[in-house]
Parts: structure tokens; sequence; C-alpha cells
């Protein structure tokens, strides 16, 4: 794909950032599984135009996300134009297993992290959250092989989304991006999958900025989303 002007200078600006500061301590991050959140702050930023592609693309809303503990912080976002869309507070926070961002942090973490979540309690903020761990452990091992998440209206029922993990140079996820869209027009078959596509190009494209060296993701996983929206994906 041709880059423009203005991609060059976003992709000049985050290799930047990654190498004054990022790389020199992301291994260290890894091994200790935290990453500081102004760092990742700063990252936002940078990774903002992605957000904005994605909602040109898709005329829905977007987010960048991170885990802090065992919540996740909405870092930056990007509403739809559309008048009837979901509505995101920046720098809001939610349990990490009630979205698809979450559940693609979630699904990159040690498992003492799910652990200590389950220990907490699986809370039901409608009919169709996730309240029992091996329901729980069955989506996040869907979301590793399929390479993204899909949440269906199981934190608000009138809301759902997709999302896609961001990595660093060491190949560990430092955030998600994700689409927030309304149940009332939530997609489904070749609608789905072409959102999804748009989201791991854009989170495969920032990740490379970063340092990652991704594989293509075949096409053949956009094809069978695992959960309990799958069904209706699929058709």
């Amino acid at each position: 794909m041709q880059l423009s002007e203005d991609h060059r200078a976003v992709q000049d600006a985050v290799r930047a950032y990654v190498q004054d500061h990022i790389a020199p301590q992301a291994a260290a991050w890894d091994k200790n599984h935290h990453f500081p959140k102004a760092e990742l702050r700063g990252l936002a930023e940078l990774g903002h135009p992605y957000l904005n592609d994605l909602v040109d693309q898709t005329r829905e809303s977007a987010q960048t996300v991170i885990l802090d503990g065992l919540e996740c912080v909405r870092l930056d976002k990007v509403e739809a134009p559309q008048a009837v869309r979901a509505y995101m507070s920046e720098g809001g926070r939610f349990p990490a297993y009630v979205s698809a961002a979450g559940q693609v942090l979630l699904a990159h973490q040690p498992g003492a992290v799910t652990t200590s979540i389950v220990k907490r309690g699986l809370q039901a903020y409608t009919p169709r959250t996730i309240t029992r761990s091996a329901e729980l452990e069955r989506r996040l091992a869907n979301v590793r092989c399929q390479g993204y998440a899909v949440s269906a209206g199981e934190y608000r029922g009138d809301v759902g989304g997709f999302g896609a993990p961001v990595r660093d140079g060491t190949g560990a996820v430092i955030g998600a991006l994700g689409i927030v869209i309304p149940m009332s027009r939530f997609p489904t078959g070749t609608r789905a999958r072409h959102i999804a596509q748009l989201l791991i190009e854009a989170t495969t494209r920032l990740s490379r900025d970063l340092g990652y060296i991704a594989e293509r993701l075949p096409r053949d996983r956009l094809n069978a989303p695992r959960n309990g929206y799958g069904r209706r994906l699929a058709r």
C-alpha cells in the first residue's frame, strides 16, 4: 500500500517515539508485565491518526485502550459522525472482561491476571455478560486463536464492539484498538468480517511502526469468529 505524506509523517513520529521512549525499556516492561501509563499516553497520541482512519472507513466510533491493573482505561477516542453512536469518555475505566478491547488485553496477560479478576467476581452487567470462569477462559483462548475479539452487549446492553492488539517491538501486547458500535446496527456476516479486517490492518500497521514484525493474519480466521455471537457473524 502506497503511504501518503501524512501517513509517512505519522510513521516517522511513531518510530522516533519508540526509539527514544519505549525501546530502551521495553524488555524490562515486558518481563515485569508493567507498562508505564505516562509513556503509553504519549503512544496514544501518536496512534490517533489510526483511529481517525478507522472512523472514516467504518463510520463507527474508535478507541485506544490499555490495561491498568484489572481494569481498562480508555486513552483516546474518536466518535462516529452518525447521530446514533456509542458515546465514550476519554479516561474512562471499565472492567476488562466485558469488552472486546479488554478481552484482547486479557488474552495476552499471564494467567494470574485472569485468576485475580475471577476471584473479584464476574459481575453480570447485562444478560450477555460472561459470569463463569470457564466461559471466560474459552473466550480468551478464542481471541488468541482469531487475533481479535468481538463483544456484543456484555457491558452496556445497547453497545458492542471489536478489538485487536497493539504490540511493541518485543511482541508484547501493550494496548488495543477498538471499534464500538450500537447494537441496533451491529454488523454480521460480510460486514463484520470487513470491520475485523480493517481493525487488524490498523493494529498491524501501528505495531509494525513500533518495531513489531507481524505475520499476516490468514483470512480464514476472519470467517469463523468464536464467541457467543459468532454464529450470527459467520452468516
